[in-house]
């Protein structure tokens, strides 16, 4: 992963001195879509394990030179507990509710690669590091007749995490560009309950879609 990290640098290093003449952008962007959880994200949480969920997403950009800038996003990132694993101590169920994970992430991140402001597409890398501030909805059993036989409570917790991916981006007008992006993420749990109950491989794939508008 270290080595991974260093070229990954390097290659975006090397872009931003190809493209260090023109001048610096402000760009925001808004976007949103999909989450794919894996590794002991997708089946730890008290092994019910979760599925695809959903992300909203907000950042602000600046590039420095149109090779290298930074990057200020936050993201909503939702995922619901597979009822289908789980289990429950009572012979009889009817429905299992709420479970869900939600978590927000705040994140400074760089960026590099081909961000030459006046081309139509473009394509960079993107690594940042932050906070994620995570909600665990109550779990409810209830039987058929609606009675609650079980409940499970939530929490609410926070963790440094950090995230490495790519997003492309295709001009439509002047100043508004379509793009694409995607991502390797996770987070660090501490605690040893948070261990236990978020997995100690917290890693997902968020995949967005979303619109850029270039403000100065």
């Amino acid at each position: 992963m270290k080595k991974f990290f260093t070229v990954l640098v390097l290659v975006l290093l090397v872009a931003a001195n190809s493209y260090s003449q023109e001048k610096y952008s402000v760009i925001t962007s808004v976007g949103g879509g999909i989450n794919l959880p894996i590794g002991d994200f997708k089946d730890s949480y008290l092994n019910y394990g979760y599925g695809m969920g959903y992300n909203g997403h907000l950042d602000a950009s600046m590039l420095f030179t149109p090779g290298i800038g930074g990057r200020f996003d936050i993201t909503y990132y939702n995922f619901p507990l597979n009822k289908d694993n789980f289990s429950s101590p009572y012979p009889v169920m009817g429905t299992v509710n709420g479970g869900d994970i939600t978590l927000i992430g705040a994140k400074l991140n760089f960026i590099g690669g081909l961000l030459k402001p006046s081309e139509k597409a473009i394509i960079y890398g993107i690594v940042g590091f932050g906070v994620y501030f995570s909600t665990v909805n109550d779990i409810e059993v209830k039987d058929p007749s609606g009675t609650v036989l079980q409940r499970i409570f939530g929490s609410n917790s926070a963790f440094f995490g950090g995230s490495v991916g790519a997003r492309f981006s295709y001009k439509v007008d002047k100043n508004v560009a379509l793009f694409a992006e995607g991502a390797f993420e996770t987070y660090f749990p501490t605690e040893k309950w948070a261990k236990m109950t978020f997995g100690y491989k917290n890693f997902f794939i968020p995949a967005k879609v979303g619109v850029m508008i270039t403000v100065l």
